[in-house]
């Protein structure tokens, strides 16, 4: 009687969205799990782009005329670009669609990271190393003074070292500095 309940929620048909860079094997292996953890055939698998037209369609319905729309989607490990055109049935159609697989807003906090590395160390005289619990409390920091850069031009943030609190500022300038690598990969 408790299976007939867990079955019900048991969907009919399963599609996942993925990204353009995964490889047949790695598709077949997400396709091989679904069906070991009891998910249904067929299983299905979309490129990340068609599936973010198919939703961009579904909540909002193309106008008459035709537009295009740019979808860039950054990631945590990932940037994703999909250029899309408005069809008269209310659709979208991928025009084009590229990924890169080496951007992401991890590769972005790795190089400011080393930034405020540099200057936690001009502070203290030592810097945090990867994998200590002090880095990961700076890591933290970098997160924040990211967000808090995109909508400042300049932030600060505290970090506990455990015998002080150490206080580092970061510019927007600064950090489009550190990541003028990845904004032109960006281009």
């Amino acid at each position: 009687r408790q299976q007939e309940g867990i079955d019900s929620l048991v969907p009919g048909h399963v599609a996942f969205a993925v990204p353009k860079w995964m490889t047949p094997c790695a598709r077949q292996s997400l396709r091989t799990a679904s069906l070991i953890g009891g998910l249904p055939e067929p299983v299905t698998l979309v490129d990340e782009s068609r599936a973010l037209a198919a939703t961009l369609a579904f909540k909002h319905a193309a106008e008459e005329d035709k537009r295009h729309v740019l979808l860039v989607d950054l990631g945590h490990t990932h940037l994703g670009l999909a250029l899309l055109r408005s069809e008269t049935d209310g659709s979208y159609s991928v025009l084009s669609d590229s990924s890169d697989s080496d951007l992401g807003v991890e590769h972005m906090d790795l190089e400011l990271f080393r930034i405020i590395q540099t200057k936690f160390k001009d502070v203290t005289g030592s810097a945090p190393e990867p994998p200590s619990k002090a880095a990961r409390r700076l890591m933290r920091s970098v997160e924040q003074l990211r967000k808090l850069l995109s909508t400042m031009e300049q932030a600060t943030c505290s970090v506990d070292t455990g015998e002080m609190d150490v206080t580092l500022s970061l510019s927007r300038a600064e950090m489009k500095d550190c990541l003028k690598c990845q904004f032109d990969k960006m281009r």
